[in-house]
């Protein structure tokens, strides 16, 4: 191995590590780079994500301004029973392809709080979750397609049980955790077995 040192313009062995061998003169002029040649710095990681983000926030900031400015896109209008009975068709559909997700759904009504701004109302944080994994794109594109306006914002929250007036369905996390509230033995019967959720 022949380590090579030298500045960025011109390339030399390095003395240290030669090992008694002497480079032939090609080998020398194959290692160095011409006076007038421009050398380019590597950009780091850093620079690049940096560079990459800032593009990013450009495209998605002139794709707001164009659809904005888009007087072509349609801006239907609905009411708050055109919401529900959308909502109750999605809602269905869920039966056959996710029991789990039209289960959690079926209790809950969306609201229109705004003429373009749907709110959901999540009963805790894993249904939220779950929600914005698997449904939460296709939802808005449904309301758009359905209600022909390409303006709706959806926006979630989570709210307590009590307050929405519905049963509380609970992740199984949370199921397990309320029953070690009532048994506290089941604690021991977890840690002894090493029970856990995947």
């Amino acid at each position: 191995i022949i380590y090579l040192t030298g500045d960025e313009d011109t390339l030399q062995p390095n003395s240290n590590t030669d090992t008694g061998r002497s480079l032939k003169k090609s080998q020398t002029e194959a290692t160095s780079v011409p006076e007038n040649a421009k050398v380019e710095k590597t950009p780091s990681l850093k620079d690049a994500l940096t560079k990459i983000n800032s593009i990013s926030r450009h495209e998605a900031t002139t794709e707001i301004k164009e659809e904005e400015k888009s007087p072509d896109l349609p801006r239907n209008t609905f009411t708050q029973d055109d919401l529900e009975d959308r909502w109750s068709v999605f809602v269905e559909k869920l039966k056959k392809k996710d029991v789990r997700m039209f289960s959690a759904l079926k209790v809950i009504q969306p609201s229109l709080v705004d003429t373009e701004k749907i709110q959901i109302s999540f009963q805790n944080n894993a249904q939220l979750e779950e929600y914005q994994l698997r449904l939460r794109p296709i939802l808005l594109k449904d309301f758009k397609e359905a209600f022909k306006n390409e303006y709706i914002e959806i926006a979630e929250v989570v709210v307590d049980a009590e307050k929405m007036d519905k049963p509380n369905l609970l992740s199984d996390k949370e199921k397990l955790e309320k029953m070690i509230e009532k048994n506290p033995a089941l604690q021991s019967l977890k840690n002894k077995f090493k029970l856990d959720f995947e």
